[in-house]
């Protein structure tokens, strides 16, 4: 489960489904959003994927994957709204799938 998840990488806070069956945590400010990133960046759990990730003076976006879940960082630094957003791994042809329609749509 994701709970047992978050809790092998030390991250208490807790969320909820979304429509799209993502799990989704609202991170309260910059501190937290700093602390959950150091703890991922160094868990053995889960890899940085520094080919996906965008960084500006007004967004920030990090994927982080692991082999049972994918974890995106989503920062909006202008208005301070940070979350967390935890997806399973799909196989490499869904999530190319994924991609396309996201892209697309």
């Amino acid at each position: 489960m994701i709970e047992d998840f978050l809790d092998e990488l030390n991250i208490s806070l807790r969320g909820s489904r979304s429509s799209s069956g993502s799990y989704v945590i609202d991170i309260a400010d910059s501190e937290e959003f700093a602390k959950i990133f150091s703890l991922l960046d160094k868990s053995d759990l889960v890899e940085e994927d520094g080919d996906q990730n965008i960084v500006t003076f007004h967004n920030t976006s990090q994927l982080f994957r692991g082999d049972d879940y994918d974890i995106v960082l989503l920062g909006d630094l202008d208005e301070d709204h940070y979350k967390m957003v935890i997806s399973e791994v799909r196989g490499w042809f869904e999530r190319y799938n994924y991609r396309c329609r996201e892209i697309i749509c």
